[in-house]
This record gives structure tokens, C-alpha cells and sequence, in this order.
């Protein structure tokens, strides 16, 4: 009896394991999401938050039970966050940094490894709110990925359809930025002891407030105003002469006369020859010089950390 007992629980175990080969070849796992926008093209996003429609809920003052009354207030969309290779959609950001912002249309479809169709979600109306360019570090061996925060006025999820098929990424040609691959050029000073840039930011400011329908839904509310992130650069110390004297100059000494300078940050081939992206920022000036944090103990080459405020950031 113990034998038939075991032979009977090793055969449920086998028939278990079938059952998870197939539902892995039907599902395979974790789907691909592809970020796709009209007129624009389409990118592999590595990881997306957002997308759902929530209402606002508003509090009521107390009554007699002593607790507050709570009712719904105005549905919207929550903002899009997706995390997309540097380069990747790159029209749409030249626009809208251009003041054009126009809003579009577009997919955000989820693929299983047979390239079907698992999910699908459709908005229209989005205006791009904010670009988030990576931390660059000579140390990385991570490619370089942005990420694009978009506001859809409404969004639509359709059932699966099981066909379809993964539309194509970029123009198949340009090769993929890593975040080790960069260089730093800011006229007049030396820039060549830049070991890491901060994550660069740009907001798109009032770019679109929406709902997702229903009550008081609001349309669009484009504006041009552009908020242009610090850049942030940690620099050895033995190569922060020109950093240092530039401080010194503008902030301790309030010598304000050409304080401020263009600076350019570019993504190159990892042969480190070519640039595959640059960003120029204009009316650079610099806030001030610290020491980053660094753990007690450690070894590490001595760096210093020169903020600068940005007056307008180009994608080239």
C-alpha cells in the first residue's frame, strides 16, 4: 500500500508539472509592454506605473456621529510613468521642449512570448508633464533608460484579442546608449575628472490637467512653461580646479559678470567615439560645491559635487 500510495502521489506530481509547461508556453510568464503613440513610434518599456482612473474623494465636515462625510469628487487619469531606452520617442520631446505640446493618442499593449495581444489599454488626448533622463556613471554596466511621465485626458482598457503583433522599436539601427558611456563638456572648465551625472529632469508645467470623463470632465490645459532640472556632477577632487575657481568667482566672491556658462552632456558608443544623444543646456550656473555622502572607511577616489541651476535644457 505505501508503494501504491507513492506511485499514485509521483503521478500527480507529473501531471502537475505538464500542466505548468503548458500554462507557461499560454502565458510565458511576465508580458512585454510596448509603449506605442500615433505619428511618433513605439518603445519597449521595462517597467510603467499609472494609467487608472481614480476619483478625488471629499471631505464633508462632521455631524452628529463625530466622523467626517466622505463622497466622491472629480474622476481623472493618473499620470503614465514609463521607463524607456534614452532615445526611444525621442520627436515627441524635442517637440514638446520646442513649446509645440501637442497632445496624443497612442496604445500601451502587453505581449505575450508568442508576440499575442495579453492586454491592451487606449488614451488620447496625453500631454508629456515630465522627462526624467538617467544617472550616468562611469562605473555603470546598466544601459541607459529614461523615464516619460504622461497625462491622458481619458484611457480605455479592451479586452485581449490574442492577435497582433509587437510593432517595431526605434529604426532598428541605432545602437542602445549605455550609462557608462558619456561625456561632459562645459567651455572653460575641465570637465574631464566627471565620474557621474545626476539624474536630469525636465517638467513640463501645467502641460495637462484631465479627467477621466463623466462628472465636470475637463479637457486639456497646455502651457509652454518649462522647468529645467539642476545639473549635478560628481568630479575628483584633483580635477575640480576649474569647478572651484568658478565657485569661488560667482558665489563667494559675488562676482556675477559672465557667471553663467552652456554646457553640453552627450550619450556615446560604448567605443566612447561617437555621440548617440547630447543634451545642451543653456544658462548654467553654479550653486555650490559639497562633499558627497561616502560610507566611513571606505575606499574611494576624494570627489566633490558641483550643483548648477539650468535655465533651458535642448535634446539633440
Amino acid at each position: 500500500m505505501p508503494r501504491l500510495r507513492l506511485l499514485v502521489v509521483l503521478g500527480f506530481l507529473v501531471l502537475l508539472g505538464a500542466q505548468a509547461e503548458r500554462d507557461k508556453r499560454s502565458y510565458g510568464g511576465a508580458a512585454r509592454v510596448v509603449l506605442e503613440i500615433d505619428g511618433v513610434g513605439s518603445a519597449a518599456v521595462s517597467n510603467i506605473t499609472g494609467g487608472n482612473v481614480a476619483a478625488d474623494v471629499i471631505v464633508e465636515p462632521a455631524t452628529g456621529s463625530g466622523f467626517a462625510q466622505k463622497r466622491l469628487g472629480q474622476p481623472h487619469v493618473v499620470p503614465v510613468t514609463v521607463e524607456v531606452t534614452v532615445g526611444d520617442l525621442l520627436p515627441w520631446i524635442t517637440q514638446t521642449l520646442g513649446g509645440a505640446g501637442q497632445t496624443v493618442n497612442g496604445r500601451i499593449l502587453e505581449f505575450d512570448p508568442s508576440n499575442s495581444i495579453v492586454a491592451e489599454r487606449q488614451f488620447n488626448n496625453a500631454t508629456l508633464t515630465e522627462v526624467a533622463f538617467p544617472a550616468l556613471d562611469g562605473s555603470s554596466k546598466e544601459p541607459a533608460r529614461m523615464k516619460l511621465t504622461f497625462q491622458p485626458q481619458n484611457i480605455s482598457t479592451k479586452p485581449a484579442s490574442g492577435g497582433g503583433k509587437v510593432p517595431p522599436i526605434g529604426d532598428g539601427k541605432s545602437k542602445r546608449p549605455m550609462a557608462s558611456a558619456f561625456r561632459v563638456t562645459i567651455p572653460g572648465v575641465d570637465c574631464t575628472g566627471v565620474a557621474r551625472v545626476e539624474p536630469i529632469t525636465i517638467m513640463f508645467k501645467g502641460s495637462n490637467t484631465a479627467s477621466g470623463g463623466g462628472r465636470d470632465a475637463q479637457g486639456p490645459k497646455n502651457s509652454a512653461e518649462t522647468v529645467a532640472g539642476d545639473l549635478v556632477l560628481s568630479v575628483a577632487d584633483s580635477k575640480a580646479g576649474g569647478f572651484t575657481e568658478w565657485h569661488d568667482r560667482s558665489v563667494v566672491r559675488g562676482d556675477t559678470s559672465n557667471a553663467e556658462k552652456t554646457a553640453t552632456v552627450e550619450l556615446l558608443t560604448p567605443d566612447l567615439k561617437n555621440s548617440i544623444l547630447t543634451l545642451e543646456a543653456q544658462g548654467v550656473g553654479i550653486v555650490t560645491l559639497r562633499q558627497p555622502a561616502q560610507a566611513a572607511g571606505a575606499e574611494a577616489v576624494r570627489r566633490v559635487e558641483a550643483q548648477m541651476y539650468v535655465e533651458q535644457w535642448r535634446v539633440k
